[in-house]
Formats: structure tokens, C-alpha cells, sequence
């Protein structure tokens, strides 16, 4: 994983905090997440590929949920999550498929709530269970 980000470069990367520990999130050149839990403890672990992707998300952030770190994605109109394992395609309960492109996400900070904006002008806002 280092390597990658050492030869893909840092796209963009994001800070994340909890109770217990500060964490990175990198998106690098090759459109690839990787993720730091721990700055405390320097470990780099791949997120699963996206498949098919290429082109930068439109908007991504990171979810904590239960010790464990996600990637929330969109590309357009799909939205994806990323966790130890699996890429899923994922749809936000209420929110019309007419609502049209991910914008923007973000989460609360203590990671339990979500809004999501769209090129339509909608605005979700749920748990960030998604459910």
C-alpha cells in the first residue's frame, strides 16, 4: 500500500478523528483508497477497489461505525461503500433516483448522522447506517 501511494501520488486525503485515534483516508492518482487508522501507529491498509472506476469521486468521505472505518463514495449518481472487505453499491433510503449527481457529503462529528447534496438541489439527511 505504501508503494502505491508513493508512486500514485496523493490525490486528495482526509483527516478523521475519534475518541480513541486520529486517522487519515488517502485517495491516490490511481483512484485508490488507502487508510491510516492510527497516526499514532503508522499502518497502511488498502480499501477494495472500486470497480471499473475512472474518474475521481465526486465526493467521498469516511464513516466510523462500530471501530470499523468505511469509505462513503459517488461517482455521479452511484454511490458505493468501501469497508475492510467489499466495494457495494448503496441507495439512500427516500431519495428519489431523479435526484440526480452526488455533490458533496458530510458526516456529524461523532460520525452518526449524514446529508448528501445533488446537482438536482436535493438534500438528504439520515443516519449514516444509511438506513
Amino acid at each position: 500500500a505504501s508503494q502505491e501511494v508513493k508512486q500514485n501520488q496523493v490525490q486528495e486525503a482526509k483527516v478523521f478523528h475519534s475518541e480513541y485515534r486520529t486517522g487519515i483516508a488517502i485517495l491516490t492518482g490511481a483512484l485508490k483508497f488507502t487508510i491510516v487508522s492510527n497516526i499514532e501507529e503508522v499502518k497502511l491498509r488498502r480499501m477494495p477497489d472500486v470497480p471499473g472506476v475512472k474518474v475521481v469521486p465526486s465526493c467521498w468521505t469516511v464513516l466510523l461505525q462500530d471501530r470499523m472505518t468505511l469509505i462513503l463514495l459517488a461517482i455521479g449518481k452511484e454511490l458505493y461503500l468501501l469497508d475492510n472487505t467489499a466495494c457495494s453499491v448503496v441507495a439512500l433510503p427516500g431519495l428519489s433516483p431523479l435526484s440526480g449527481a452526488y455533490l458533496h457529503m458530510s458526516v456529524s462529528f461523532n460520525y452518526k448522522y449524514l446529508a448528501v447534496f445533488t446537482d438536482s438541489g436535493s438534500i438528504w439527511m439520515g443516519t449514516s447506517s444509511l438506513k
